[in-house]
């Protein structure tokens, strides 16, 4: 028999070569020692990448907690420095503006029913009767105006006006002619006794008046004879007591002590004298000192 018709054999060297790695290489056999290791790297990473994010999670969950029980830090607001000059400003403004206002206020209101400030009067004349007394009168003042006696005899007494011999109903010294007037003067005595302005005749005149049965001060009105109450003032204690009455062109104000009253003028007349009134035979109870005339602007 032939060496070449054994099938067992192969005829070349190739066939017996391919023959043998088709045996090697078994489908079904293991995965090769770097396909695992491969893979087992693989899981390792995977599982390692798991507790890399479950300890950040960790982490997160940690500062979370801190962050929500710690306090916050108090921080100092900035301090801003004043705007003094604006604030300097505003305030100057605000003055000018309520100035503005009150000016414009008075302004308005100056024909209104309140009483005329001191200001509007000027000082025409004083008498304090410090000079030689006789029974013809109370004299000349030291400004050269001369006193009249209406009703009553009147004398001046160690500086001091009397009614040395008052008249058994109305008792009247007078003095001056001036417009819009004003007199002031010390009274003594619990009389019926006062001042008077705007007198023109026994007849036209105001006057301010105590009348101690009754506690009270009167302003009266006297026109053509018939006298009208304007208004009344408490009396005050002791016995001097300073008493000015005011006859405005809109307004008549009275003043015993620190009390006052204002009432409306009933009458245009505005020139008239001024000087001192008493009532009954108790006049001759009374004392006037300083006397200060003023006639109004």
């Amino acid at each position: 028999m032939n060496e070449s018709s054994d099938p067992t054999k192969s005829e070349s060297p190739d066939a017996e070569t391919t023959e043998l790695a088709f045996i090697d290489a078994d489908p079904f056999d293991a995965d090769p020692p770097d396909a695992e290791a491969s893979a087992t790297e693989s899981t390792a990473s995977v599982l390692s990448g798991s507790e890399s994010a479950t300890t950040k999670r960790d982490k997160t969950k940690s500062s979370r907690r801190k962050a929500a029980t710690t306090k916050p830090a108090k921080t100092k607001p900035a301090k801003t420095k004043p705007r003094r000059d604006r604030s300097w400003v505003v305030l100057g403004l605000s003055i000018a503006f309520v100035v503005s206002v009150v000016a414009g206020f008075s302004y308005l209101m100056r024909d209104s029913l309140t009483p005329e400030p001191d200001k509007a009067f000027d000082l025409k004349f004083t008498d304090n009767f410090n000079r030689r007394g006789n029974t013809g009168g109370l004299g000349t003042t030291a400004q050269g105006q001369e006193w009249k006696s209406v009703r009553g005899l009147w004398n001046v007494d160690a500086g001091r006006a009397i009614a040395a011999l008052p008249d058994k109903d109305l008792s009247l010294a007078v003095i001056g002619s001036l417009k819009n007037s004003s007199v002031q003067a010390f009274l003594s005595g619990k009389q019926t006794c006062g001042v008077v302005a705007r007198y023109l005749d026994e007849k036209n005149f105001v006057a301010l008046f105590r009348v101690p049965q009754y506690g009270v001060w009167n302003l009266v009105d006297v026109e053509g004879g018939k006298q009208t109450l304007l208004g009344k003032l408490p009396d005050v204690p002791g016995v001097r007591v300073l008493v000015k009455l005011e006859t405005g062109q809109r307004v008549v104000n009275a003043y015993v002590g620190l009390n006052r009253v204002s009432v409306v003028s009933r009458t245009d007349r505005s020139v008239g004298a001024v000087g001192f009134v008493g009532y009954s035979n108790g006049a001759i109870d009374c004392v006037w000192e300083d006397l200060w005339a003023f006639s109004g602007r």
